[in-house]
């Protein structure tokens, strides 16, 4: 398995039965949300619901990193997390904090003015509006450490629908920017459909191809087919081994038919490394 965080599991922040449910789904990581599955009139609740949560839960037992999504930057609610987060020492418990709709490298720079006490937590921006794609490198040389793709939001900012077609120059763009940026690949969208695992299997598997490594998920049920399909596969493994075994005495040869010189035992090395 790759040792960096493959799922990342939003959980609303309003519906605290959900949160110890969310500790037993294999997630990578748990996100507490704030912003859009919690009701604008529910937000100080969610607030209070999460300190409690965070305040109690056996830590000893939750393998999870913990992150937080708090509001858009230069919002009001924003603000009000900010204020909740720093009163009530919040920090301490978070891996993460995940920041949605950051259109700006001055948006992650307020984050971080407020994170000087908490060098253990990182940050991650969610790419979602045409702004946020615009500045995506600036955005990805700001001090986050991860990126991830949107694609409700964008595609409602930019009008288009979601298909893989209308997504595809924003999604390598978040790829390409990570890249360059020499930050952990990105993590892709949500899939809406929870009921389709068939579907989401499909979206995994085109997001590994464009260059993602992880996904966003919204329901415990997406867990086991996300890590699967984001994993090394077997016959990868297989080829991989009879690469480097072949390597050993020359650079360019056959492999299952196939010709095989220096970037194809690199990527052997890199599919053997990732799986360990």
């Amino acid at each position: 398995m790759t040792n960096c965080s493959v799922t990342y599991l939003f959980v609303p922040g309003d519906h605290p039965q959900f949160f110890d449910k969310a500790c037993i789904s294999g997630s990578d990581v748990l996100i507490l949300d704030l912003e859009d599955s919690v009701h604008p009139l529910h937000k100080s609740l969610a607030r209070q619901e999460v300190m409690d949560w965070l305040l109690h839960y056996p830590k000893k037992e939750v393998t999870q990193k913990i992150a937080i999504r708090i509001n858009q930057p230069n919002s009001i609610e924003y603000d009000q997390d900010i204020d909740w987060l720093k009163k009530n020492n919040l920090f301490i418990y978070l891996s993460h904090l995940v920041i949605p709709k950051v259109e700006s490298v001055a948006m992650i720079n307020d984050v971080k003015k407020h994170l000087f006490d908490n060098p253990q937590l990182s940050m991650i921006a969610i790419i979602e509006t045409a702004w946020g794609l615009h500045r995506v490198y600036d955005i990805a040389h700001s001090g986050v450490e991860r990126l991830a793709f949107g694609s409700l939001d964008f595609s409602l900012d930019m009008q288009c629908d979601m298909s893989r077609e209308s997504l595809l120059f924003a999604r390598t763009q978040v790829v390409l920017a990570s890249r360059l940026a020499n930050l952990l690949a990105p993590i892709d969208c949500v899939t809406p459909d929870i009921d389709d695992l068939a579907a989401l299997e499909q979206e995994c598997l085109h997001a590994k191809a464009l260059g993602f490594t992880a996904k966003l998920a919204i329901h415990p049920n997406q867990i086991a087919i996300i890590k699967r399909s984001f994993d090394i596969t077997q016959q990868q493994l297989a080829w991989s081994k009879k690469v480097l075994q072949q390597s050993q005495e020359q650079y360019a040869f056959k492999v299952d038919g196939k010709m095989v010189d220096l970037p194809l035992i690199l990527q052997a090395k890199k599919w053997l490394n990732t799986h360990k």
